[in-house]
């Protein structure tokens, strides 16, 4: 057993349990997302940018990182934590829509220097 994750006997005797989303860890991933979203700023064109930041998201991060920041993104925002910027933010909608715009640039390039 991993000492770092709480487990239901841990619960039961006593431990903390773990809400799926951390303070401190969700904190830590809206600033990335802010700082990413900076870094694509300077694209010329405001659809590249979403893109870039949408594809370095989507390519770079874990399915976990992705889940706690789009299960926050749905609910209200809590104070204690930094805002997600706009660009990341739209970034993020469109990861959780799919549907509503492609990820990708037409040609599939993920965008800046990702890769």
């Amino acid at each position: 057993m991993n000492a770092n994750k709480p487990n239901a006997a841990g619960a039961a005797a006593g431990g903390a349990t773990s809400h799926p989303v951390h303070p401190e860890g969700l904190a830590h991933l809206i600033k990335m997302a802010n700082d990413i979203g900076h870094f694509f700023q300077a694209e010329e064109r405001h659809e590249d940018a979403v893109v870039g930041v949408a594809n370095h998201i989507s390519k770079y991060w874990t399915p976990r990182m992705r889940e706690k920041i789009l299960t926050y993104l749905k609910g209200p925002a809590d104070a204690q934590l930094p805002a997600i910027e706009a660009l990341p933010r739209e970034a993020l909608e469109r990861i959780a829509h799919p549907s509503a715009k492609p990820v990708l640039a037409p040609g599939g390039d993920p965008g800046g220097d990702a890769g």
